[in-house]
């Protein structure tokens, strides 16, 4: 397959379905049926096209890990399955991405933050790898002192989800620190 149509949303659907059935323990069968593959297809190629190209990656890793955990937990897979998951995943990233959009124009940026006096640590381009929800989070609870149900509320989050968040940065400054 050639770089170009590796990025287009049918070879990546393409892709996927052959990531699908290479994965033995679902028993995932390409459909024989031209007609059948096809449909299939289009309908797996209409998400990658409606999450773009830079989601392409994300769409495809999620949907395989879905199916495995529903294999896992005692669910046949089949090919509506692995529909139903992309769409659910596919919502998933729009709506993180509304989320992100609706994000306000406030002036958070890294330079925010305290610089380490260690030359060994710069905190500062760690906190660069973050994604701009998780740096608003981080900012508005350690640095401006906010809660986490008005950090939640801002951004249209619940509290728990700003909870996990701060948690998953803790996590990463921890790991990247030691």
């Amino acid at each position: 397959m050639s770089a170009n149509k590796e990025y287009t949303a049918r070879g990546h659907s393409g892709l996927l379905i052959k990531h699908l059935t290479e994965t033995l323990t679902l028993g995932l069968v390409v459909p024989a049926d031209k007609e059948e593959y096809a449909k299939l297809e289009r309908s797996l190629s209409a998400h990658f096209a409606r999450v773009g190209r830079s989601n392409f990656d994300d769409l495809s890793s999620w949907v395989l890990l879905e199916c495995l955990e529903k294999y896992r937990g005692g669910t046949k897979v089949d090919w509506a399955e692995v529909l139903r998951a992309a769409d659910r995943i596919r919502h998933r990233i729009t709506r993180q991405h509304a989320r992100e959009r609706a994000l306000p124009n406030a002036n958070v940026t890294v330079d925010a933050a305290a610089p380490s006096p260690s030359t060994a640590i710069d905190l500062k381009s760690l906190l660069k790898k973050l994604p701009r929800t998780d740096l608003i989070i981080f900012h508005g609870f350690y640095l401006e002192g906010k809660k986490a149900a008005d950090i939640g509320e801002q951004l249209g989050m619940s509290q728990a989800q700003v909870y996990r968040r701060l948690s998953d940065v803790r996590n990463m400054l921890v790991h990247q620190l030691r």
